[in-house]
């Protein structure tokens, strides 16, 4: 059974799999969605260590609760919102702790040469937009961060990210917008594009 491309039938096997405690079931679920759930940790925590740990803590979570998994729901959707969930509780207590976020990247951006970016195909470019960008909301605060990927990335409404947050319509409004400003002026003061 090849892990990353599971078909529906394969993967209601790893899922029954799963619910018997079956050890290469739950490492075929995990080989097949760990990268993309990694993926949405880390754009919510900011950094690797916190991601990874809302990683593992995901996955016994999804294992422990699979068994209120409902077919009908694309089991990757289902776990996102446990990712998702996660990440912003971890986040909400360091809040409440008053702890600061580390963070294991350097705080500069990459410089980027004029001649470099149009010289690369469009996938090249893409992809070092896409990295350029997501060193700059690492940078944005955790209620500001929250708000941003809840808002761009997870297509929410602000009353949708209010509930979610446990936070007012408005507030959801005023961090979004000063998340902008604030990834603009990161991004206006940390790339230097030479023509």
């Amino acid at each position: 059974m090849r892990h990353n491309n599971l078909n529906t039938d394969d993967m209601d096997d790893v899922i029954k799999g799963c619910l018997n405690n079956n050890r290469r079931s739950q490492k075929a679920l995990f080989d097949t969605y760990s990268g993309k759930l990694m993926a949405i940790s880390y754009r919510y925590m900011g950094n690797q260590e916190d991601a990874n740990e809302v990683l593992q803590e995901g996955f016994i979570k999804i294992f422990n609760s699979l068994d209120t998994y409902t077919p009908s729901v694309n089991i990757f959707y289902w776990m996102k919102r446990i990712i998702i969930n996660l990440a912003i509780d971890k986040l909400r207590r360091q809040q409440r702790d008053r702890k600061t976020i580390s963070s294991n990247q350097d705080d500069t951006f990459v410089t980027v040469d004029h001649d470099e970016i149009y010289n690369f195909d469009s996938l090249q470019q893409q992809q070092i937009t896409a990295r350029i960008l997501a060193q700059a909301v690492s940078q944005l605060s955790p209620a500001y961060r929250s708000v941003f990927n809840l808002y761009v990335v997870e297509d929410h409404t602000h009353a949708e990210i209010a509930e979610i947050l446990g936070i007012s319509e408005g507030t959801s409004k005023s961090n979004y917008f000063k998340a902008k400003a604030k990834l603009k002026k990161l991004l206006e003061d940390k790339i230097n594009l030479v023509y």
